[in-house]
C-alpha cells in the first residue's frame, strides 16, 4: 500500500459532535489542572532534595498578569505538543477524536500554533453555539475535528472505491 497521505474529502458526517466537543474541551481543561499540579509536585520534590528555593521564590513573587501568562505559556505548550505530535490531546484520546486539515491530512506545525492561539481569543468558546459546532480555532485554520471511528469507516470506503478499477500488477 502506499505510504504517503492519503487525501480524503472530510464530510459533515465525519465530524466530532458538538457533545464529544464540549466532553474534550472538559476533559483538556481539567487536564491544566493536573499539568500545573504535576508541575508543583516537581518543583516541591526538587526543593525538598536540593534545597534550592529560587524558582519558589520566583513564583512566589509573580503578580496576577504574570501568573495568567505563566498559565497560559503551560497550556499553549500542551495544546502544542499534544496535537503537533499526535493530532489530539489526552481529552481527545479519551473521546476518540483527532485534528485534521479539511482534506483529511494532518495539520502542520504552523496550523497548530494557530489553532492554539485562536483559544485565547475571548469568548472563542461561544463560537461553537452557531450551526456548524466549529470554533473559531478551526474556522480561523481551516481544520476540523473528527470522530475517529466514523472517519476510519468513511476513509476506509472511500479508499477501497479508488481501487475499484485500477490495474493490478500480476
Amino acid at each position: 500500500m502506499d505510504t504517503r497521505q492519503q487525501i480524503i474529502h472530510i464530510t459533515p458526517d465525519m465530524l466530532a459532535t458538538k457533545q464529544k466537543r464540549f466532553l474534550t474541551f472538559l476533559i483538556d481543561y481539567i487536564m491544566r489542572f493536573v499539568i500545573i499540579f504535576v508541575i508543583g509536585v516537581i518543583l516541591g520534590l526538587a526543593v525538598y532534595f536540593t534545597n534550592d528555593t529560587d524558582y519558589l521564590s520566583w513564583l512566589d513573587n509573580l503578580n496576577r498578569v504574570e501568573e495568567v501568562l505563566y498559565e497560559l505559556l503551560l497550556v499553549a505548550l500542551y495544546y502544542i505538543f499534544m496535537e503537533s505530535i499526535t493530532g489530539r490531546t489526552i481529552g481527545k484520546y479519551i473521546m476518540g477524536t483527532k485534528v485534521l486539515m479539511r482534506d483529511g491530512t494532518k495539520p502542520e506545525a504552523d496550523k497548530i500554533l494557530l489553532r492554539t492561539l485562536c483559544r485565547f481569543i475571548p469568548l472563542e468558546p461561544l463560537s461553537f453555539f452557531g450551526d456548524n459546532s466549529k470554533g473559531w480555532h478551526d474556522t480561523l485554520t481551516d481544520t476540523v475535528v473528527v470522530d475517529i471511528k466514523k472517519y476510519n469507516q468513511i476513509k476506509d470506503s472511500q479508499l477501497s472505491l479508488s481501487e475499484i478499477g485500477k490495474e493490478s500488477n500480476y
